[in-house]
């Protein structure tokens, strides 16, 4: 089981120095940060279907606007 927080290698400098917590990591060599929050996974289900449909419409529109689909 892992602990709280830990360290591992940044993925921008290379330093072992990327401290993980329980909502953020940080890099005490390069200042990288990485919030969790933020993370796709904190994405509701519902407003990812609902970006589809509207990705579709608005994809289809397009391509009748350009003369792509008849």
């Amino acid at each position: 089981m892992r602990t709280k927080h830990y360290f591992d290698f940044c993925p921008r400098c290379g330093h072992a120095g990327l401290e993980h917590l329980r909502s953020y990591s940080h890099c005490v060599n390069c200042l990288f940060v990485n919030d969790r929050s933020f993370m796709p996974a904190s994405i509701p289900l519902w407003a990812k279907k609902e970006f589809k449909k509207v990705s579709k419409t608005f994809n289809w529109q397009v391509s009748r606007l350009s003369g792509g689909e008849k």
